[in-house]
């Protein structure tokens, strides 16, 4: 198996392109998708998982990414 670069987490998803309405983000795009991998590591299940777990982990989760329009 070919040994792969090491890469930060931004780096990785800089080829993912946001589709989101500019006007209704109150999110950078990093951000959710931080969230949404770290929820699904955690064992989240969903959408209501992933929310809960950065409801519950938002300290921890600022310690990667500025969460700057927090969670609701």
């Amino acid at each position: 198996m070919p040994c792969l670069p090491a890469c930060d987490f931004a780096t990785f998803f800089t080829t993912v392109s946001d589709p989101r309405i500019e006007q209704s983000t109150a999110h950078r795009l990093l951000d959710v998708l931080f969230i949404a991998v770290a929820g699904t590591i955690a064992g989240c299940e969903g959408p209501s998982d992933i929310a809960e777990f950065a409801r519950t982990q938002l300290a921890w989760c600022r310690k990667f990414v500025p969460l700057a329009g927090g969670v609701r």
